[in-house]
């Protein structure tokens, strides 16, 4: 370590031949101290000439921005007796200028080894967990001292190393963090130091040209300002401007993404810009923040030649794999190879949690406890096993998995409840017929398991039409969504006059009960289109049968529609209302079936999405019948195949 002894002021000709670019430093305007005014500042210091000179500038000014300063070093360990000598001359710089101190100390290489990381890293996080700690402690904002040279070198060593537009944001925001010299020029803070004769620590190897960084700042990016002057400011100008493309992007990426199951799925047909991102984005969900490579990225294209169900291996027990037209990423889940005997209680292995219990609970499977047979266990799938879902037929559990399109990486490790070869539950999906609630039930009870939302969720099926081959959405399921799209409506068209349109006859009870929900001012009107009639696909060819009692120019139109299907309908009731001069147009749908998607067309509100069955009540029909349902079920195809 060398100590820099403060220098007496420069020659008054040497000030003035620095012209107008040294003005802030001299008259004291390193930066613009408005935003910390009345905040509790704490510098972290390690007595180098940069974080010296903000530690002045933020001394000099505290009183006039009414300022409570603070100082924190941070010993890494690494330079034996010179790091020591480097905290103890922050001490009595602090001590000289009556600021408190936090010193903080750590052996960074032996971190490193224990977290398997490499020092510059493990120094990092360190460092970032000594902020924090400052943080919590009670300042209101940690602030170092890296400047407009540091940002420029930082960003040409990546750009060498052939870095994306995400590694150039090489400063990104953290919370209680703030870096106020990032735009001043290394010369000005030099020239600070001198016009008020600053003392300061040297580290002796920033010197040594044998590191890449100090070939850079010493050599490198001098000669590319003689060449090119503000070199430095246009490459930190041009990542900024990288950042915030990188951040739109990511932004669409994310928008084209879904988490389900534990796992993000991402549209294989995404442009490879937005592919990557939404990949990376996936890993990062899953905890992996810097050790990705592009081989990484290879893998994740490599699926777009694969078959659905195939995968590959990614860093740190993540998984990608291809199902149908998304790739897939998750973490890889440990297989249960046990059971444990099945009893009202909370279970737990390497592979799932399973919660049994008396009562209701949401999100879980509605089940007859005592309908159970003894000697019934809780495993995982096993070759062999048979299953008869509620009001089905038995079959494979592998062909009810099938049907149900649970992927592998799922089925694999979903809880079950069996007695040898029979299955009575696939937790987080089905249960068997033998075990569903009746009104001959004396104990009502649940099995939830986080793994997985159960495809419905029923009270019981006594009261069930019989054509109707299971409950999909039950009466409490229902309303509880109703009235969080009411909300919703609530507060987008607070202060305003909308109209709701109700599409007859589909869409009758859902609108009934959602405009009641919806606490604005509403006019009503109603209008009928038919696509299915009397089928049970839609035919594809909307039809206005019914028109509108009043006119919509210029009035926000809220469409109340039942079902979105092949998407054909919506895009023909938007260009409707458009035509008739609306001056907004919202709708809000009961359901979707995407997978019968044929055109591209969205509700702006989706209360349910459900899968490819026909399904009736609460004012859906099969030519004319079961609107009335209280419920939404399955119909039976013996019924629509007579």
């Amino acid at each position: 370590m060398i100590i820099r002894k403060p220098a007496s002021r420069a020659p008054a000709a040497l000030r003035q031949s620095a012209g107008e670019f040294f003005l802030f430093a001299i008259m004291m305007q390193l930066f613009d101290l408005k935003p910390y005014s009345g905040r509790c500042v704490c510098v972290a210091v390690s007595g180098g000439r940069d974080s010296v000179a903000l530690l002045h500038y933020f001394r000099e000014n505290a009183a006039a921005y009414a300022i409570t300063l603070r100082a924190l070093t941070c010993d890494h360990g690494l330079r034996g007796a010179d790091s020591r000598a480097d905290a103890a001359f922050v001490g009595r710089l602090c001590e000289r200028w009556k600021i408190p101190l936090r010193v903080f100390r750590a052996d960074v290489a032996q971190l490193a080894e224990q977290a398997g990381e490499g020092i510059e890293e493990a120094a990092r996080n360190w460092r970032c967990a000594c902020f924090r700690e400052a943080l919590a402690e009670g300042a209101d904002v940690v602030v170092t001292a890296h400047h407009l040279d540091d940002y420029a070198e930082t960003v040409l060593f990546r750009l060498a190393r052939g870095t994306s537009l995400a590694g150039l944001n090489a400063f990104p925001d953290r919370p209680g963090i703030a870096r106020p010299l990032l735009h001043v020029p290394r010369a000005v803070i030099d020239r600070y130091i001198s016009e008020h004769a600053l003392p300061y620590t040297e580290d002796a190897t920033n010197a040594d040209e044998r590191f890449t960084r100090n070939r850079l700042r010493h050599t490198v990016l001098p000669a590319l300002e003689e060449a090119v002057p503000k070199a430095a400011e246009h490459l930190v100008r041009f990542a900024e401007r990288a950042a915030e493309d990188d951040a739109y992007l990511t932004s669409l990426a994310l928008a084209q993404t879904e988490e389900k199951e534990g796992a993000v799925r991402v549209p294989l047909s995404l442009p490879d810009p937005l592919f990557s991102r939404a990949c990376l984005a996936a890993m990062k969900r899953f905890g992996v923040e810097k050790d990705y490579t592009s081989a990484n990225f290879s893998e994740f294209f490599k699926l777009r030649q694969l078959a659905s169900g195939q995968r590959v291996s990614l860093k740190r027990g993540l998984c990608a794999a291809r199902e149908g037209d998304d790739a897939v990423i998750y973490p890889r889940i440990p297989r249960f190879e046990g059971e444990v005997p099945f009893a009202v209680g909370k279970v737990t292995t390497c592979a799932f949690t399973l919660e049994a219990g008396e009562g209701e609970h949401p999100d879980a499977l509605r089940v007859d406890l005592d309908a159970f047979p003894p000697g019934c266990v809780v495993r995982t799938r096993r070759e062999g096993d048979v299953f008869t879902p509620y009001r089905g037929t038995q079959r494979t559990l592998k062909k009810f998995l099938t049907d149900r399109k649970i992927p592998a990486r799922v089925s694999r490790s979903l809880p079950l409840i069996a007695c040898g070869k029979v299955v009575y539950a696939v937790c987080g999906a089905e249960i068997s017929d033998a075990v569903r609630i009746t009104k001959h039930t004396v104990r009502r009870g649940y099995l939830f398991t986080p793994m997985r939302t159960p495809d419905h969720v029923y009270k019981g099926d006594f009261t069930m039409h019989p054509d109707c081959q299971r409950i999909l959405l039950s009466e409490d399921v229902i309303a509880a969504k109703v009235k969080e799209a009411g909300k919703w409506l609530t507060e987008k068209f607070r202060g305003r006059h909308p109209v709701a349109v109700c599409n007859l006859k589909g869409s009758s009870m859902f609108f009934c009960d959602l405009v009641r929900a919806t606490e604005v001012d509403l006019e009503l009107d109603f209008m009928a289109v038919s696509s299915y009639g009397s089928e049970t696909v839609s035919a594809g060819r909307p039809k206005i049968t019914r028109h509108l009692f009043s006119s919509v120019e210029g009035k926000d139109v809220i469409l109340v529609e039942d079902i979105v299907d092949t998407g054909r309908t919506l895009i023909t009731l938007r260009n409707f209302f458009k035509d008739r001069g609306a001056k907004s147009v919202t709708v809000v749908a009961l359901l979707d079936k995407p997978s019968r998607r044929i055109v591209e067309s969205h509700a702006d509100y989706t209360c349910f999405e459900v899968g490819d069955y026909f399904i009736v009540g609460y004012g859906l029909d099969y030519a004319e019948k079961y609107r009335n349902l209280p419920y939404i079920a399955v119909l039976k195809e013996s019924v629509y195949e007579k």
